[in-house]
C-alpha cells in the first residue's frame, strides 16, 4: 500500500515538474511576483510530494 502511495506521490511532482514554467508565469500573472521568484518557489514546492513519497514507504519498525 505504501508504494501505491509513493508512486502516486512521485506522479504528482512529475506533472508538476512538467509544468513548472506554466504555474511559474500563473503565478507572476495573478500575484504580481517576479518570474524568478515564482521558478524558483513552484521548484521547492515540488519538493514536498517526493519528500512524502520516501516517508510513506518507510515501515518506523512496523
Amino acid at each position: 500500500m505504501g508504494e501505491d502511495r509513493a508512486e502516486i506521490l512521485r506522479r504528482a511532482l512529475d506533472l508538476v515538474t512538467e509544468r513548472a514554467e506554466d504555474f511559474a508565469l500563473l503565478m507572476t500573472l495573478e500575484m504580481g511576483k517576479l518570474l524568478a521568484e515564482a521558478r524558483s518557489e513552484v521548484t521547492h514546492s515540488a519538493e514536498f510530494p517526493r519528500w512524502f513519497a520516501e516517508v510513506t514507504v518507510r515501515d518506523y519498525g512496523r
